[in-house]
């Protein structure tokens, strides 16, 4: 009867072990979804940001020659190079005619 005793107290300990474990499991998984969700939307957040400058770099490009119409070459690389100075990660600006003939690059090719 001991020996039975011991056994029956040793299984449940054994199933409170196994339960405790897939508990414990399972509220580190949800910290971690938690913890990669948070993540997610900062790397969202910052694409998003990275991405709405250069949109608005580029329309600022865009409205500038629009409102000066013939734009000379010397107010294009000014503006250029104060847009890039603010954007790095714009390498090369360009404008091009009605017919997409690029008329303007800054950098000029060296």
């Amino acid at each position: 009867m001991k020996k039975l005793l011991l056994v029956f107290t040793a299984l449940i300990g054994l199933c409170l072990i196994i339960l405790l474990d897939v508990h414990n499991i399972s509220v580190w998984r949800h910290s971690k979804q938690i913890e990669l969700g948070t993540e997610a939307d900062l790397i969202r957040s910052r694409l998003e940001s990275a991405l709405n400058t250069r949109i608005i770099t580029t329309n600022s490009l865009k409205a500038l020659v629009r409102v000066k119409n013939n734009i000379s070459e010397d107010d294009f690389k000014k503006i250029a190079q104060n847009l890039m100075e603010y954007n790095s990660s714009i390498r090369a600006l360009q404008i091009a005619d009605k017919d997409t003939r690029v008329i303007l690059v800054y950098p000029p090719k060296q």
